[in-house]
């Protein structure tokens, strides 16, 4: 490819910070002309590996872990370290498919947060902030905690040891990421 990762990151940036819009069509763009794999090589794995293993459908209506990243894409705020969350934060998934044993044909993904040294992988070559990296990370290892009620000494702890600020990302990003599954709309 001759563009440069930072035009890249340049583009998305600006797809982030549009109001009202729908920055997965920017991804979908990217898969659809073969250039996803270049620079966003572990989205092309869950467009490739993923694809044919969708959660149940009371858990990701949207049938496949792809769909459910570009959704949370497009009903995020245009919020710029949201938009990345939406991008990192199911990674592990890569690393934890096993067919549900109730439900032949539907997958499971027990443990992916576990896997946040895959948000380290995504943003190698992309020469981003370890400001931004960090707090991907802490949302793919903390936004599971969230779909179930939190007690206020879990958030305490987690505002303790990480910050107020990165907390209240992740409960911004988990009111998204819930939104879309009906067991956990008002669980957040």
């Amino acid at each position: 490819t001759n563009v440069s990762v930072e035009r890249i990151i340049d583009e998305i940036e600006k797809v982030f910070s549009y109001e009202n819009n729908k920055p997965s069509i920017f991804f979908e763009y990217m898969r659809e002309l073969g250039i996803l794999k270049d620079y966003f090589p572990l989205l092309q794995k869950i467009v490739d590996d993923l694809s044919d293993k969708p959660p149940l459908p009371e858990f990701h209506p949207e049938g496949s872990t792809w769909e459910h990243i570009k959704k949370c894409l497009d009903i995020s705020p245009n919020n710029s370290d949201i938009r990345w969350f939406c991008l990192t934060h199911d990674l592990g998934k890569l690393m934890t498919a096993t067919e549900h044993r109730e439900h032949p044909g539907y997958f499971r993904f027990v443990g992916h947060e576990n896997y946040s040294d895959l948000v380290v992988e995504f943003f190698s070559n992309l020469k981003m902030p370890n400001s931004i990296i960090s707090k991907c990370i802490f949302v793919m290892e903390n936004h599971m905690k969230m779909l179930h009620e939190v007690s206020h000494k879990t958030l305490k702890r987690l505002a303790y040891e990480y910050g107020i600020e990165n907390v209240l990302a992740l409960i911004d990003f988990s009111i998204i990421d819930s939104s879309m599954n009906p067991n956990t709309r008002n669980g957040v």
